[in-house]
């Protein structure tokens, strides 16, 4: 659906107007691009690709418990071996993969793929339901919702992700009373997307909640805490990163522990309950486990269903190793079939597509990677799409996309679409958000 003309100009100037006001900002601070072009998709097709996914989820689930007890497969993460100790820390909680954003493209053919799990701390999560509440005011919303039925999504209501880290710290504890809730980032390559949006909306429903960096939380009661008020629930969101030595950097502090001493020891004590989960957010959001999950030895802890749902979901992955030769010739000589990918990072860094990269630099990429922190994934074509353009009144442009699914404690949750020019559709590079409905045909 394409707008255009005079409803186009007041409609866009009223969501840039919306965005500004929620203060929806990309990395705490600037104001995220929102096309009036809705991304719809039909509710059977979605009910699909929720199925396959939560089932993709739940072998994932086990995976970690595999990991966490196997040396044989921990041995397949290299880059861990200095966070190795961390990566194996059980949680006390049911869903280790408390939150998940699952990266998904549709391809020409209408099948859907999975890129990245993102299984750390994924963000924009609010975005879904603050994007639609501001959309649904708008004139061009009458439209859609006049041509069809519109299904719920259960991040329509903002308040979910909160409540879940409620159940969470009263499942652990057993108490019934809400607990202090803190909204963790750090000082070292700090990501920050979402977390003043989550301490507003918790203080609106009532709850003590802080948006802090671990470097300046503070002994309360010889507890990690804030304001005389002791941290009981904290939802983690450090960047991660691949540093100059092939190894896993995840950015609680940047030379020792000494910089984060009150959270360092309220963590070894347990003092406090996290999510994600470390095995979460170093193995689960590590890109290897996509090819792993297709080992025929780790299948064998699935169920049939879950391998049906991985090999139907998941593209060809897999690394380079110097005993394949030949597959790495077959790489670099098919680069427009693949795509490079650093196994941990964030924001579309690490990610080189075959297809815009010339034959030469390719060749360099892929060498250098071979038995390296990567992976090769086989490219998901896919058909380009024409939206309005959110930034200059009233053109069109022609963009890639990809599906954003949020899965809360195993359950698929909301739908975000992202749109860019970059065909690495991330909204820090040249990229914009459309709101996404679940639809269904209207009873004649």
């Amino acid at each position: 659906m394409i707008v255009q003309n005079e409803m186009y100009s007041i409609d866009q100037r009223k969501m840039k107007q919306g965005i500004e006001k929620k203060q929806i900002y990309f990395d705490g601070k600037t104001p995220i691009p929102v096309s009036l072009t809705p991304f719809l998709i039909d509710k059977c097709k979605y009910d699909h690709l929720v199925s396959k996914s939560e089932l993709v989820l739940e072998a994932m689930e086990t995976f970690l418990r595999i990991y966490i007890e196997y040396e044989d497969i921990q041995k397949h993460f290299p880059e861990l071996s200095v966070f190795r100790e961390l990566s194996k820390v059980k949680p006390e909680y049911k869903y280790w993969i408390h939150l998940a954003r699952f990266d998904v493209t549709e391809t020409i053919d209408g099948s859907f793929k999975l890129m990245e799990t993102n299984c750390d701390c994924p963000g924009a999560i609010l975005w879904v339901s603050y994007i639609k509440q501001i959309y649904e005011d708008l004139d061009i919303f009458k439209e859609i919702s006049s041509k069809y039925e519109i299904n719920a999504q259960a991040t329509d209501d903002p308040r979910l992700f909160i409540k879940s880290l409620i159940d969470v710290y009263k499942e652990v504890t057993g108490k019934n009373q809400d607990p202090n809730i803190g909204f963790l980032s750090s000082e070292y390559h700090p990501v920050l997307t979402d977390l003043d949006l989550l301490e507003k909306l918790a203080a609106s429903m009532g709850l003590s909640a802080k948006h802090i960096p671990i470097q300046k939380l503070q002994s309360v009661e010889n507890l990690p805490g804030w304001d005389n008020k002791p941290l009981q629930m904290a939802f983690h969101k450090f960047d991660a990163f691949i540093d100059e030595n092939d190894q896993f950097k995840y950015c609680l502090y940047e030379e020792s522990v000494s910089e984060v001493e009150e959270y360092w020891n309220g963590l070894k004590n347990n003092q406090f309950i996290y999510v994600n989960s470390f095995p979460s957010a170093m193995v689960a959001e590590n890109k290897r486990i996509l090819y792993l999950l297709k080992d025929k030895h780790i299948q064998s802890f699935f169920s049939e269903k879950q391998k049906e749902a991985i090999d139907m979901l998941i593209p060809e992955t897999f690394s380079l190793t110097s005993q394949k030769l030949d597959q790495v010739k077959e790489v670099i000589n098919n680069k427009d079939q693949y795509v490079l990918k650093r196994v941990i990072d964030t924001r579309g860094r690490g990610v080189i597509l075959g297809k815009f990269c010339p034959a030469d630099l390719w060749s360099k990429h892929v060498n250098q990677a071979i038995d390296k922190p990567f992976i090769i994934q086989k490219y998901i074509d896919q058909s380009k799409k024409i939206i309005n353009n959110p930034n200059v009144d009233p053109t069109q442009i022609s963009v890639y996309q990809s599906l954003a699914l949020y899965l809360i404690k195993g359950k698929a949750s909301g739908l975000l679409c992202r749109s860019s020019i970059d065909p690495i559709t991330n909204v820090g590079k040249r990229g914009a958000v459309q709101p996404a409905y679940i639809i269904s045909e209207r009873e004649i």
